[in-house]
């Protein structure tokens, strides 16, 4: 379970760490190989906005995903806990902003 949850949270990290998103589709860094993904990433900052309210999920995200991320990849991982209101709020605001830039 640990094993797929890491792989989860890296994918979102890694995706988190390129220059410039294609926000149309995607298919950019799917056309990049694993291991290009991986040194592009290495030595970046990723800030992690997640819900906060769970003590021992902070906890093993600061310590055993932060080191594991680190350690693997040359990534700092940064949680930054958030209320699922503001959370969720900010999506929606992604989600529209986005559906405005397409129809610019």
């Amino acid at each position: 379970m640990r094993r797929i949850l890491a792989i989860f949270i890296l994918t979102f990290i890694l995706i988190g760490c390129s220059e410039k998103p294609n926000r149309t589709d995607g298919k950019t860094l799917l056309s990049h190989n694993w291991s290009s993904i991986v040194s592009t990433a290495e030595g970046s900052t990723v800030r992690f906005y997640m819900y906060g309210g769970f003590a021992h999920v902070n906890h093993w995200i600061d310590t055993y995903m932060a080191d594991e991320v680190k350690k693997r990849y040359g990534i700092t991982l940064v949680r930054v806990p958030m209320d699922a209101g503001v959370f969720v709020n900010k999506l929606l605001t992604e989600k529209k902003r986005r559906e405005t830039d397409r129809f610019h």
